[in-house]
C-alpha cells in the first residue's frame, strides 16, 4: 500500500500485516459482558427509602419506614421547581405544600430504574478486621 506522504515512519514495510483469524463460532451473541439488571422504583422524598413499586399510587399510600404521604407533588414525575405553578403538566391552580397528600388528576408516580447491586459475603477483609481487633480485647 502506497502512503501519502513519502516520509519514512513507523508504519513503513513492504507487506501488509496479515489478518488475524477469527475465532470458530456464530457471531450471533456478544460476549465479554456481564448482565446488568435493572429494577424499577419508587424512592420516599422524605427519607429516601425505596417503595415497593405499585402501577398505581392510592391518595392513602405511606412510606412504610416514614410514615410520610406517597402520593404528594414531590413524588410526581410532573413535579419541576422552575415551571408555572411547579408542575410541568397545565393545572388550573397551584398546589401549595408540595410534601401534602393530594388528588391530582395528573399525578403519575416518579418511577426510577435503578441498578440491582448483590450483596457481598463476608470475605477475608471482614476476617483479617475481625482477628485484628480480637488482638486488642480485654
Amino acid at each position: 500500500m502506497s502512503r501519502k506522504y513519502k516520509q519514512k515512519g513507523y508504519q513503513d514495510g513492504d507487506s501488509e500485516r496479515p489478518a488475524r483469524p477469527r475465532p470458530a463460532g456464530n457471531g450471533d451473541h456478544v460476549r465479554g459482558r456481564v448482565e446488568t439488571r435493572y429494577r424499577r422504583t419508587i424512592r420516599c422524598t422524605e427519607c429516601s427509602a425505596n417503595v415497593q413499586f405499585m402501577d398505581e399510587l392510592k391518595p392513602t399510600d405511606t412510606c412504610r419506614s416514614c410514615n410520610a404521604d406517597l402520593r404528594t407533588c414531590r413524588n410526581c414525575k410532573f413535579f419541576d421547581p422552575g415551571a408555572p405553578n411547579e408542575c410541568m403538566q397545565p393545572v388550573t391552580r397551584r398546589i401549595d405544600g408540595k410534601n401534602v397528600r393530594n388528588e391530582c388528576l395528573q399525578f403519575r408516580p416518579k418511577i426510577l430504574f435503578e441498578k440491582v447491586v448483590e450483596e457481598r459475603k463476608e470475605g477475608p477483609v471482614n476476617d483479617a478486621r475481625k482477628a485484628f481487633d480480637d488482638l486488642f480485647k480485654i
